[in-house]
């Protein structure tokens, strides 16, 4: 009987991630920083990847991920925590408010990275060419009582969202957007089931050599790390099909 040819490794590093103190990530942060990981481990990606940078690219752009996995880039958006108040950060210094507001002026100062790539006056430019009636960008002048500006918002805002509030999120980020919901419940469970896919796919470790090192002797650890691996893949294939957040994750 020949034998079963090994797997090939990654092709690439992947970085990991600096777990930083948060109490409730952004949803939307989740989602988008869970989709750069996933497609890390996809072997579709990993084909493009082998190809040269240009399909490699496109591949990510395809699957609808716009930050660079290969430098961390979708590791920056963890940093949003939802129970913080947008602390100083680098998105508050881009612009970004709260959840639904954004400062176009701050953000457009913004130096091309992950956040955006192409810079803060190409990516404001592009949201006020944006005719989605979801989104409006205003010029509020601060001189003016902020109890006169907030009344005319008032009025505008509830016109705009009765009409639009059933309205689905469009553009780059809609995929991720879906109520401002993630499947992944548990961010920590959740690196460590990437953990145990790595050390499984890439290294060739044996479920029970992962169970060791993950779960050491916690109960049932050998099934839990078959049930780690089987989730990551699961999501893989939700990714490569372009449907994300995946469904029935638990």
């Amino acid at each position: 009987m020949p034998k079963k040819k090994p797997t090939e490794g990654y092709p690439y590093t992947i970085l990991p991630f600096v777990n930083e103190k948060f109490s409730q990530p952004n949803p939307l942060c989740v989602n988008i920083f869970f989709l750069g990981e996933t497609l890390l481990r996809s072997e579709k990606v990993m084909d493009a990847y082998r190809q040269g940078d240009e399909a490699f690219r496109t591949c990510l752009k395809q699957l609808g991920l716009r930050y660079d996995p290969l430098t961390g880039d979708h590791h920056v958006v963890m940093r949003m925590d939802t129970t913080t108040a947008m602390q100083q950060n680098e998105f508050t210094s881009a612009g970004f408010v709260d959840d639904g507001i954004l400062d176009l002026k701050a953000y457009a100062k913004f130096k091309p990275s992950g956040l955006p790539r192409t810079g803060g006056m190409a990516a404001s430019l592009n949201l006020l060419r944006d005719t989605d009636p979801r989104f409006l960008c205003l010029r509020l002048d601060a001189a003016c009582t902020p109890t006169a500006l907030i009344e005319r918002l008032r009025d505008i805002l509830t016109k705009r969202h009765e009409q639009v509030k059933d309205a689905p999120f469009k553009g780059p980020f809609a995929k991720y957007y879906r109520a401002f919901k993630t499947p992944f419940r548990s961010v920590k469970a959740w690196l460590q089931y990437f953990q145990c896919y790595d050390l499984k796919r890439n290294k060739g470790l044996t479920s029970n050599q992962v169970a060791e090192q993950i779960y050491g002797t916690e109960d049932d650890a050998v099934n839990k790390t078959q049930q780690a691996i089987k989730r990551v893949k699961a999501i893989i294939l939700s990714a490569e099909a372009n449907c994300w957040p995946p469904k029935g994750v638990r």
